[in-house]
Formats: structure tokens, C-alpha cells, sequence
């Protein structure tokens, strides 16, 4: 029989003019053919856009032309509308808890390194969908408690490999934060 493909599109309306994306499905040689009055039928996956609104799938039979056909006006026909509705439902992250696993540090300089300090950092996610992907975490360090006082911050990324932070639930993490040695404002 030989080598054809279908082609399935997804179509802003229910013409080839529309069309905004197509994928195809290759038939090679050791398919069976199809014999006068029968049909066949395949089922795949089509891939639809990320955003709400009305889509139609065209499918043209044999889009390559790679079999010889005595009509070709009757190759394409189009589904009734597909209408993808998406959400978007994003996370709330909302830090529970910051605490130093010590609370004194000696330091004797002159020391080539900065003091450390073992943090443990609670997060939790108060939204409706879930943390995906990757964002970064800051930890300050504040003379007061306050955001006035921060002398020194340093960001810890959360990335796209670790797991996520489902809806009303918790993440946590240790890490070693570090004073560098800054003077103050300088004026």
C-alpha cells in the first residue's frame, strides 16, 4: 500500500483557515490497505491550546498525497466544536515558620568566614492550585525582627525538579544561613 499520513488539526473555526496547529499520523507500508466500501479508524491524542475558547479538529485522510486517489475533494471533514475551558488556579504560599536551630553564635574574627547558622523554614501553600515550577526563597537577616533592620539577605531557589507544594500543604527545608560581615549604612 505504501507510506501516507493523516493529518488532524486544531482549528479556530471549522475550516482549514483557522488552523493553528496539526499533528500527523503516519501509516507505513506494512499497514493493511483499505478495500472498496470498508472503513478503518485510528485513535490518538491531540494536543489542545492552553486557553479557553471554541476549537475544531479537521481531519484530512491521505494529507500527504502520498496515495493516488481518484477524488481528492473528499479528504477533509471537521468535529463539532471542542470548547476547552482553562483555569488558572494559582498557589498562596505563606511562610509558617522560620527558626534558627541556634541561638548563639560565636564568631572570633579575624576568621576568613562568615558565621553560620542552621535554619529550618516551614512554608505552606493556603491557595487552591498547586506550587509548580520553580521560585526563589529569601532569607533575611534583621538587626529588629523588622524588614527596617535587614542587613543581609540571601535567596535559597526552589526548583523545578523538586516536588511540589500541593493545595493546604506544608514544605519544608533546612539550610545553613550565613552573616556576612557588612558594615552598616554608610551616609
Amino acid at each position: 500500500m505504501g507510506y501516507r499520513y493523516d493529518l488532524i488539526s486544531v482549528s479556530t473555526n471549522a475550516t482549514t483557515n483557522g488552523i493553528i496547529d496539526s499533528q500527523e499520523f503516519w501509516q507505513d507500508e506494512e499497514s493493511p490497505g483499505v478495500a472498496f466500501d470498508k472503513t478503518y479508524d485510528e485513535t490518538n491524542i491531540v494536543s489542545l491550546p492552553e486557553q479557553s475558547g471554541k476549537y475544531w479538529l479537521i481531519f484530512q485522510a491521505n494529507a500527504g498525497g502520498d496515495l493516488y486517489e481518484a477524488d481528492t475533494t473528499n479528504t477533509i471533514t471537521s468535529s463539532a466544536p471542542v470548547t476547552v475551558s482553562y483555569e488558572v488556579v494559582p498557589p498562596d504560599l505563606a511562610p509558617v515558620l522560620v527558626a534558627a536551630l541556634s541561638n548563639n553564635v560565636t564568631f572570633a574574627p579575624p576568621s576568613p568566614q562568615a558565621p553560620t547558622v542552621p535554619v529550618v523554614c516551614v512554608v505552606t501553600n493556603e491557595g487552591l492550585g498547586a506550587a509548580v515550577g520553580g521560585w526563589s526563597d529569601m532569607i533575611s537577616i534583621s538587626t529588629d525582627g523588622t524588614t527596617n533592620g535587614i542587613i543581609d539577605s540571601e535567596y535559597f531557589g526552589q526548583f523545578a525538579n523538586l516536588p511540589s507544594v500541593p493545595p493546604a500543604g506544608p514544605s519544608m527545608k533546612r539550610i545553613m544561613c550565613r552573616c556576612r560581615n557588612r558594615a552598616g549604612p554608610t551616609g
